[in-house]
């Protein structure tokens, strides 16, 4: 596994995204992250 690779995160909510990037930010992760949201279906 590459330990420096990208990081993919699929998140819907913004707040919860901001707080995922406030943990990664606090923990001097290096990654580059990529946040994508999941398309609901009715």
């Amino acid at each position: 596994m590459n330990r420096n690779g990208e990081i993919i995160i699929i998140e819907d909510n913004e707040e919860d995204r901001n707080v995922l990037e406030y943990v990664f930010e606090k923990l001097s992760y290096p990654n580059r992250r990529a946040y994508s949201r999941m398309e609901r279906q009715h």
